[in-house]
């Protein structure tokens, strides 16, 4: 067949058309998108603009804060999304071509990526603003973990708290499918990044992990919140309970005991949830408020269990022991045949009481790891009804083994007590204002024989009293020692000894025991007991210390006489007996307190005593030497009652090397909140007059000394001038403007000190620095551990205490006794209240050693 030439001409032109339309169409397609690719690198430089923005805002930033601080991170989030929308429908055009443009030389690889790089910016702040969106509802959840049990139940009941978690329950489902979507972009593009993109792909691969941390711990969390309403029925009955009728309201009740197996159920079913949310806390969420309140809550819920069932088995032991009391309305110091009929069926309940406690206790102990200074609302309620039952326990479980030598079960036992007043402060709690000799005989109290402070020595006998400690010669020029004075040292078993000698010197009085008091002790018992009797009706708690002021102006020191039989009358009133555990948790927080502390003859008695932290040693003989001790003790020596106006905190920093020893620095912070018409600092010993608010509003003179580890060696001090005026100058011992600064030594622990004066309404500071022997950290192939023992003053009501611990170089923080308040590269802090006597236990690891 022949085709025609024509046919054959036709088709050629044909295919040359169709070649030139199509190189036309390639040259302007190549043009098209060289054009583009030039505004697509101007696209992913914007998104790099927004990438400041995005590693915040994508971080824990989105949870934490207030209200207002969330809605304008939110706002800011909108923004960038709606800049990323815009860039991500300017990259459209790319995803359509893609088929096309891929094997164009030089920029097509690029041109996919940066079509990828848009999807995956867009997946990720759609995923951070449903976060945020998710954060601001959280808000409200945190501040009611927060604030009270009873309010976060009302939350529940209304119906006001599940639903939020429903709200906050449907954005992160959203955050984490829009997370998911990035995820696999970026899981299947693993090619390198062009270096037009490099910045923002580093970023997104930061930043999405950090995302998917705060979702999967959003989401444990929700299925704690979920899991949280039926325990708080069981938790806020048992608190109304408590509430109404104190710790005895727990006592004898089948509700209670059904109470406290529905909350040791509920606190079984939460307990791992709990675990995962405290445990999966992203490291920038763990220090924010939201972070803190979550794991106190948590922390709380973990243990609730424990809680729960050490309670019930010790409330189920001490209910015989109740119903006795209780039935029989003994009168808990004069009923004596009772009070011995009590004490056994204590001594037969003993092993589970103590078993009890100490569960609770471990419980507690559990929850304290990971709450701060600053923790409040369910978990610091649970704590604290924890701490009532465990030391009203420890209490029923203690008393069988000290009854005796307290309460006289086998013969007359007398009984020392220092009346000490804390406004003016001395090393063992305070100047001693009155003292009374107290006796029981077959359990019951037979007499009590107040004698004041002044009345107790013998002044014609005064040669043979002894020298008094040199800090308080050279201060207050003391030439004896005398009981006002037995408490200057801090060490009460040894205040304890001397106080035995002087009554046998003053009075040829012996006694079987030394128990101190502070007014917060009066307070404790009266909070518990819902007041204390007295001439003029039933004292307050709140009462009791501008009574105790006026009271003094009227009738002097021996007023203080008239609280103490008030105290007396009120523990032995006809209906106390129904408030024993209560009592028996007051006065187990004032011994922790070291409100009350207790020495006694018997060894057997005063080795239980030790045991439980309530001899007022200054060096715990229970603790290991092995470790850093810290001690800070306040004396006034202005012949005022200013300390109850005295603010004290406390900064600790040590730091840490390897094979060498540590460095420490101690600063000392006081602030006098003495009000109009206070004294000035002057002279140190003057006529302030005798009224109570003269004598209180004044210049702070204070000896101060911190007592250390063994060995420590000073490296400097503050300089501590001597005032004019002072005891010191006007007896010629030393110089005006000399330092104060002294070493020395009390039971065996090295102190250093001086004297500070602190005018009214002013501050003032003491820095000690000082190294330590290297055995105070135990090093290890992996790791160290560093333990520090904190020891409280008595008659003190706190003071604030920062612990520093900077850490060697190639170490991190591993964990501790108690939750940081900061942990950051190198460095972590603690921060509390120094009310009792504390061990920090802290341990590290070297950087990339597991375990």
């Amino acid at each position: 067949m022949t085709i025609p030439l024509s046919l054959v001409s036709a088709q050629g032109s044909i295919r040359v058309r169709v070649a030139l339309i199509a190189f036309v169409l390639l040259v302007a397609l190549v043009l098209g998108v060289a054009f583009r690719a030039a505004q697509i690198k101007g696209d992913v430089e914007k998104l790099s603009e927004y990438s400041d923005d995005l590693r915040s805002l994508s971080s824990a930033d989105a949870l934490t804060g207030d209200v207002d601080d969330v809605d304008a991170i939110i706002a800011m989030l909108q923004e960038v999304q709606s800049q990323v929308h815009g860039i991500h429908s300017e990259l459209a055009f790319i995803r359509l071509a893609e088929p096309l443009i891929g094997w164009i030389p030089l920029i097509g690889s690029d041109l996919r990526v940066a079509s990828s790089i848009g999807e995956r910016a867009l997946a990720d702040v759609d995923a951070a603003v449903e976060l945020a969106l998710a954060g601001r509802v959280l808000l409200d959840f945190g501040d009611l973990i927060s604030g009270t049990t009873q309010d976060l139940h009302a939350a529940y009941a209304s119906g006001r708290t599940p639903a939020s978690l429903e709200i906050v329950s449907a954005h992160i489902a959203a955050a984490d499918e829009f997370l998911q979507r990035a995820e696999e972009i970026g899981q299947s593009r693993k090619i390198t990044p062009p270096d037009f993109v490099a910045q923002y792909v580093q970023i997104l691969d930061e930043q999405e992990p950090r995302l998917r941390e705060i979702i999967d711990w959003t989401s444990a969390l929700i299925v704690v919140g979920e899991q949280l309403g039926p325990l708080l029925d069981s938790t806020v009955s048992l608190l109304n309970l408590a509430s109404a009728g104190g710790i005895n309201g727990l006592a004898t009740q089948d509700e209670v005991a059904a109470l406290l197996d529905e909350l040791a159920a509920q606190g079984g079913l939460i307990r791992e949830p709990a675990k995962m949310v405290r445990l999966s806390a992203p490291a920038d969420l763990k220090d924010t408020a939201l972070g803190k309140r979550v794991t106190a809550l948590v922390s709380a819920l973990e243990s609730i269990e424990q809680f729960a069932q050490g309670a019930r088995t010790g409330l189920a032991a001490a209910e015989p022991i109740l119903n006795f009391v209780s039935e029989s309305n003994i009168r808990l110091l004069s009923d004596g045949a009772e009070i011995r009929e009590m004490i056994g069926l204590l001594e037969a309940a003993r092993p589970e009481l103590e078993s009890s406690a100490n569960q609770i206790a471990r419980a507690t102990r559990d929850i304290s790891r990971t709450l701060d200074s600053s923790s409040s609302g369910v978990a610091a309620e649970l704590i604290e009804l924890a701490r009532d039952v465990s030391g009203a326990l420890q209490i029923a479980a203690t008393l069988p083994i000290i009854a005796d030598e307290l309460l006289g079960l086998s013969g007359p036992r007398t009984h020392l007590v220092l009346g000490q007043t804390s406004d003016e402060l001395r090393a063992s709690g305070g100047f001693v204002s009155g003292i009374w000799l107290v006796t029981f005989d077959g359990g019951a109290l037979v007499s009590s024989e107040y004698v004041d402070v002044v009345e107790v020595d013998d002044i014609s006998r005064l040669g043979l009293y002894p020298r008094p400690p040199q800090p308080l010669e050279d201060h207050m020029a003391a030439s004896v020692w005398l009981m006002r004075d037995v408490g200057w040292e801090p060490d009460f078993p040894s205040t304890a000894a001397i106080a035995r000698r002087l009554l046998f010197l003053g009075q040829q009085r012996e006694v079987d025991a030394v128990i101190a008091l502070t007014p917060q002790a009066f307070i404790k018992v009266a909070d518990a007991l819902g007041g204390i009797s007295s001439a003029v009706g039933l004292l307050s708690a709140d009462e009791l210390l501008p009574i105790l002021e006026v009271g003094t102006d009227e009738r002097g020191r021996e007023f203080m006489d008239v609280l103490f039989q008030g105290l007396i009358d009120t523990v032995n009133g006809p209906n106390t007996s129904h408030r024993a555990l209560d009592l028996a948790s007051a006065f187990s927080a004032a011994l922790d307190q070291k409100n009350i502390m207790v020495n006694m003859s018997g060894q057997a008695a005063q080795d239980a005593v030790t045991a439980n932290g309530w001899a007022g040693h200054l060096s715990n003989p229970n603790l290991s030497p092995e470790r850093d001790r810290l001690t800070p003790v306040d004396s006034n020596i202005g012949w005022s009652k200013v300390d109850r106006n005295i603010e004290r905190s406390m900064e600790y920093s040590i730091s840490l090397v390897e094979a060498g020893r540590p460095v420490a620095r101690v600063r000392l912070e006081y602030q006098n909140h003495s009000g109009p018409g206070a004294s000035n600092c002057d002279e140190q010993k003057m006529d302030r007059g005798i009224a109570y608010h003269l004598l209180k509003n004044a210049c702070y003179w204070n000896f101060a000394r911190i007592f250390v580890s063994p060995d420590a060696r000073l490296i400097s001090s503050d300089a501590l001038p001597l005032p004019e005026h002072s005891v010191q100058s006007e007896t010629g011992f030393k110089a005006v403007g000399e330092d104060t600064f002294e070493m020395g030594f009390v039971a065996g622990v090295a102190y250093f000190g001086g004297l500070k004066t602190v005018p009214a309404n002013e501050s003032a500071t003491i820095e000690f620095t000082y190294d330590l022997p290297a055995t105070v950290v135990d090093w290890s192939e992996s790791g160290a551990r560093y333990v520090l023992e904190l020891q409280a003053q008595a008659g003190t009501v706190g003071r604030a205490t920062r612990i520093s611990v900077n850490l060697p170089d190639g170490y991190e923080y591993a964990s501790s006794n108690f939750a940081p308040s900061l942990t950051l590269a190198g460095k972590v802090e603690f921060g509390f209240n120094l009310i009792t006597d504390t061990v920090l236990e802290l341990e590290l690891t070297k950087v990339g050693t597991s375990g």
